[in-house]
């Protein structure tokens, strides 16, 4: 049964490090896209992925 820790642990860790890509689809944010796009490429750094997560939190307008 070790796997299925390991699995739940994977899934929670992918979850918070798409969490901004996941809030601005959610939101319907303009650029869902490209928070998407730079959540893969930058989303491991911290300043990238608060920045990330500002950009999907912005409000709409």
């Amino acid at each position: 049964m070790a796997g299925l820790p390991t699995l739940i642990l994977g899934v929670v860790l992918a979850t918070v490090y798409f969490l901004p890509a996941l809030i601005a689809h959610r939101r319907r944010a303009p650029r869902a896209g490209l928070i998407l796009l730079a959540n893969i490429v930058l989303g491991w750094t911290i300043l990238g992925w608060i920045v990330l997560l500002l950009m999907a939190l912005r409000p709409k307008g």
